[in-house]
C-alpha cells in the first residue's frame, strides 16, 4: 500500500517535499503585494498565497531538503521570509491537502487515484447531505465554447449601456405602477400561480448560471461542472462550477464574472417590467410579473446577499481585495468566542490585524446570518414534512448544541493545538456568565403587552372619484386644506363629451321640429314614434349634463381636504374611478384596531380601560380608550392602508370569490349601522376589499382618542402604527419564554398528531 510521509513531524532537514507536477501558480496584485493563486487542476481547488510561501513552494522539487528551501526563502525573501515553525504548518498542510507527490507511487497511479477520489461522494453531515441534494449533470464547457461566439455580444460595454438605460427606464416605469405592483403580490404566492411562478424560477436559473459559464469562459477559465441542487427537496437551484476565475489576475474580471447571472437575471427583469405594464390579464402578464418578482426578491434575498457564500459574497471580497473573507471573518469570530468565554488572552488572527474592521464586521454579520438561516431552515422542515419534519429539527438541535458542549470541552482541557485556557479562570468565567443569563430572566420584568396594528379613520369621510374621464384644468385648494362645504376644489375639462353634449342639444332641436310637422300632418305613428326618440335623447341630455357636471368637483360636507401630489395633478388626464381627493370631517377620528384571535380573552377584558398608540411618521404617543370589540373574527379585510400589499402590516392572499354575504357587506358599509362599520367610507375600495382576504382571521375593535395636547392637527385618514394595551400584568422574562416555547412546541405537535 502507498505510503506518504507526513512531512510536518519528520525534521526539516531529512523530508525532502516534491509538489505535484500538475499544479499551476498564477500571479495577482494584491493591495499593491504580489501574491499567487495555487491552481489543483485535478481537484478543482485553489489556494491563495504570499510571496514568501509561493518562493518556499517553487523549490519543492523532490531533491533539496526543507531546510533548504527555508535557507534559500530567508536569502531571498529577507524580513517576510518564513519562520521554522511557519514552514513545518505549510508542509503539515499540503499533506493535508495531497498536494505533495508520493514516495511509492508514479504519476499515472496518484491521477488514477485522484480521479477516483474526485468521483467518489465527499464526506459531508448527514443533515447537510438530506436538505441540500446536489446533482452533478455534466461539463458544459465545450457547450459553453460553442454557444460564446453568440453570447459574447452580451459582455461587451454596449451592451453595458443598453443594459444601464433600460434598467433607468424599467425603474422609472415601475415606480409610475408601483401600487398595481404591490397589490399583484397577493397572487403571486397563490397554489393557482406556484407553476408559473416556478417556471420563471427555474428559467432564470437556468440562464443565471449559463451567464456565469460564458463570462467565465470569456476570460478564458475553464467551466468543468454544472448542475441541479435541491434545497429542502422542493425547492431546485441550478449551479455551475467558474471556480476557474479565481487565477483571473484582474479582480474586475473575477467581479464581472460572479456578476454575470445577476446581470442577465435584472435584464430579463427590466424587460418583463414592460410587458407587464402593457399587457392584460393572461399568461403573458402573468409570466411578465413572475419574472420581475423572481428576478428581483429572490436575487436580492440569496444570490445578492453577501453574507451568503453566493455571488454577491465574492463580489464583495474582490472590491474589499480581501481573499477568504468568510473564514478569515470566522477566524475572528472563534477567537472572540474564546476570548469571551474562556478568558484566552492570545493575540487575534494576523488576517484580521490587517483590516479589523471589515473582517470583524464581516465575521460578527455572516454569524448572525448563519444562525438566521439555520433557524429559518429548521422551521419550514418542521412545517414541510410535519412529523418527520419535527424530528428532524430537534435531532439537528440536539446534535448542534452536543457538538458544540463536545468541543468547547475539548478545548477547555487540550486547547485544540493552541493556548490551553487557564481552568479556573475559564470555569469562573462560565459560571458568571450563565448565573447573569439566569439572573437576568429571574429579575427582569415585562409587560407583555400585545401589539396590534390600528389605524386612523373617519366615519363620513367623502372620496370624490371621477366618474367622466378629462384633463385637470384647475385644482383650487392645497393638501390640508380647510374647505366649506359647496366649495369647488377641482376642475376637468373633456372638449369631446362637450361637443357630444352640444350635438345632443341640436339633435333635440331636429327632434322637435320632426314631431311638430308629424303633428301638423296628422300622422300620429310617427309622431308617436318621434316622441320617443325626443325622451331618449332628454335623458341622453340629461346624463350628459350631469358627467359634465361632475367634472366640477365641490366638497360635500366642511372639513379638511387630502391628495396625493396636488400640485403635480394639472394638465394630466384622468380616467373613470380615479380617486382625486378627500375630504375629511371636522369631527375627530376613531381608531381602528386588527387583533389578533389569540389576543381575544386580553380584548374583553380591557374593554374601556386605555390603549397607547403609536402611529408610523408622529412623534410620540397617545391615548385612547377601548370601545367596542366585535363579536366574532373574520378574514375580511379591516382598512386598505393596513394591507401589506400597500405597505402595511397585515398579510393578505386573493380571494376568488366572496365566501358570504356578509363578508361582502364588510367591504361595502357605509353607514354606521352595522356591526362592523370600521369598514365605512370605502365605497370604491370594496372591490379591492372584496378580492383579497386575510391569511388568518382576525378581530376588529374600535379605540376613541382621549383629549390631549399634542394630537396632530394635519392627522388624516390611512394613517396607520401600533396600539399597546396598557396597566398589563408583569411578569419574569424567563418565565414568559419558557412559556411561549412549550406552548409553540405544543401547538406544533398537536397540529401533527391531529389532536387539534
Amino acid at each position: 500500500m502507498p505510503h506518504t510521509p507526513d512531512h510536518s513531524v519528520r525534521d526539516l532537514s531529512v523530508s525532502r517535499p516534491r509538489l505535484r507536477r500538475d499544479l499551476r501558480f498564477t500571479f495577482q496584485d494584491l493591495r499593491g503585494r504580489p501574491s499567487y493563486i495555487l491552481e489543483d487542476l485535478t481537484h478543482r481547488r485553489y489556494f491563495q498565497i504570499g510571496l514568501a510561501e509561493y518562493q518556499f513552494l517553487r523549490g519543492m522539487d523532490g531533491r533539496r531538503t526543507a531546510s533548504e528551501l527555508l535557507a534559500r526563502n530567508a536569502r531571498d525573501i529577507g524580513e517576510r521570509a518564513l519562520s521554522e515553525p511557519e514552514a513545518s504548518v505549510i508542509l503539515r498542510w499540503l499533506v493535508e491537502q495531497k498536494l505533495l507527490e508520493t514516495e511509492s507511487a508514479d504519476q499515472s497511479d496518484r491521477r488514477y487515484r485522484s480521479a477516483a477520489e474526485r468521483t467518489a461522494p465527499q464526506k459531508q453531515p448527514l443533515l447537510q447531505q438530506l436538505l441540500f441534494l446536489k446533482f452533478p449533470v455534466g461539463n458544459p464547457d465545450r457547450l459553453l465554447g460553442q454557444w460564446l461566439p453568440w453570447l459574447q455580444w452580451a459582455t461587451g460595454s454596449v451592451f453595458f449601456l443598453i443594459w444601464v438605460v433600460l434598467l433607468a427606464c424599467a425603474a422609472y416605469v415601475l415606480a409610475q405602477n408601483w401600487q398595481p405592483f404591490v397589490q399583484s403580490t397577493t397572487t403571486a404566492v397563490l397554489p393557482q400561480n406556484w407553476f408559473y411562478l416556478g417556471l420563471s424560477y427555474v428559467t432564470l436559473k437556468l440562464i443565471h448560471e449559463v451567464w456565469h459559464g460564458i463570462f467565465a469562459k470569456g476570460h478564458g477559465a475553464v467551466v468543468p461542472e454544472w448542475g441541479v441542487q435541491l434545497l429542502l427537496f422542493v425547492t431546485p437551484m441550478t449551479y455551475v462550477d467558474a471556480s476557474g476565475s479565481w487565477r483571473f489576475a484582474s479582480r474586475w474580471q473575477r467581479i464581472q464574472v460572479a456578476a454575470a447571472g445577476m446581470y442577465i437575471e435584472l435584464f430579463l427583469a427590466a424587460l418583463a417590467v414592460f410587458v407587464w405594464v402593457n399587457t392584460g390579464p393572461g399568461i403573458a402578464n402573468t409570466v411578465a410579473y413572475n419574472t420581475i418578482f423572481a428576478a428581483s426578491t429572490i436575487t436580492v434575498l440569496f444570490n445578492a446577499n453577501p453574507l451568503m457564500r453566493f455571488d454577491g459574497y465574492y463580489i464583495l471580497s474582490d472590491l474589499l481585495r480581501i481573499p477568504n473573507l468568510a473564514a478569515k471573518g470566522q477566524q475572528f469570530v472563534q477567537w472572540l468566542g474564546r476570548k469571551l468565554l474562556f478568558g484566552i488572552r492570545d493575540q487575534p488572527p494576523p488576517a484580521y490585524l490587517a483590516q479589523p474592521l471589515a473582517i470583524g464586521t464581516y465575521g460578527v454579520l455572516a454569524f448572525i446570518w448563519r444562525w438566521v438561516v439555520w433557524i429559518g431552515i429548521m422551521t419550514a422542515v418542521a412545517l414541510l414534512f410535519k412529523g418527520a419534519g419535527i424530528i428532524l429539527a430537534a435531532f439537528s438541535v440536539a446534535g448542534i448544541l452536543l457538538t458544540g458542549f463536545a468541543k468547547s470541552c475539548s478545548f477547555l482541557f487540550t486547547g485544540n493545538g493552541g493556548p490551553r485556557p487557564h481552568l479556573g479562570r475559564a470555569l469562573l468565567r462560565l459560571t458568571l456568565i450563565g448565573a447573569s443569563v439566569i439572573a437576568a430572566g429571574w429579575f427582569i420584568q415585562i409587560s407583555p403587552s400585545p401589539k396590534a396594528p390600528a389605524v386612523m379613520e373617519f366615519a363620513g369621510k367623502a372620496i370624490l372619484r371621477v366618474r367622466c374621464p378629462g384633463f385637470v384644468e384647475e385644482v383650487r385648494c392645497a393638501n390640508g386644506q380647510a374647505v366649506v362645504a359647496g366649495q369647488i376644489l377641482a376642475v376637468l375639462a373633456n372638449p369631446v363629451k362637450l361637443a357630444e353634449l352640444g350635438q345632443i342639444k341640436l339633435d333635440i332641436q331636429h327632434s322637435e321640429l320632426r314631431r311638430r310637422s308629424y303633428f301638423e300632418e296628422e300622422r300620429l305613428s310617427a309622431y308617436q314614434a318621434e316622441s320617443e326618440h325626443l325622451r331618449s335623447l332628454q335623458e341622453k341630455l340629461a346624463t350628459t349634463q350631469e358627467l359634465i357636471d361632475s367634472m366640477t368637483f365641490r366638497a360635500p360636507v366642511d372639513g379638511r381636504v387630502f391628495g396625493v401630489d396636488l400640485p403635480s395633478l394639472k394638465g394630466r388626464y384622468l380616467q373613470p374611478g380615479t380617486a382625486v381627493l378627500t375630504v375629511l370631517p371636522v369631527s375627530a377620528p376613531t381608531v381602528l384596531i386588527s387583533v389578533a384571535q389569540k389576543h381575544r380573552a386580553i380584548l374583553d377584558t380591557h374593554r374601556g380601560q386605555p390603549v397607547v398608540l403609536r402611529l408610523r411618521g408622529q412623534s410620540g404617543t397617545w391615548r385612547a380608550t377601548l370601545d367596542r370589540p366585535e363579536a366574532s373574527a373574520t378574514t375580511a379585510v379591516p382598512h386598505l392602508a393596513l394591507l401589506s400589499t400597500g405597505g402595511g402590516p397585515l398579510p393578505v392572499r386573493g380571494r376568488p370569490q366572496l365566501a358570504t354575504d356578509r363578508e361582502t357587506g364588510l367591504a361595502r358599509e357605509r353607514s354606521g349601522d352595522s356591526e362592523l362599520s370600521h369598514f365605512a367610507g370605502l365605497e370604491r375600495e370594496s372591490e379591492a376589499l372584496a378580492s383579497q382576504e386575510l391569511t388568518e382571521a382576525r378581530f376588529a375593535a374600535h379605540a376613541v382618542l382621549q383629549a390631549q395636547d399634542g394630537l396632530p392637527q394635519q392627522l388624516c385618514e390611512g394613517v396607520w402604527g401600533y396600539v399597546k394595551l396598557a396597566n398589563v400584568a408583569e411578569e419574569r422574562l424567563g418565565v414568559w419564554l419558557c412559556e411561549k416555547i412549550v406552548v409553540y412546541l405544543t401547538n406544533r405537535w398537536e397540529e401533527v398528531t391531529g389532536e387539534r
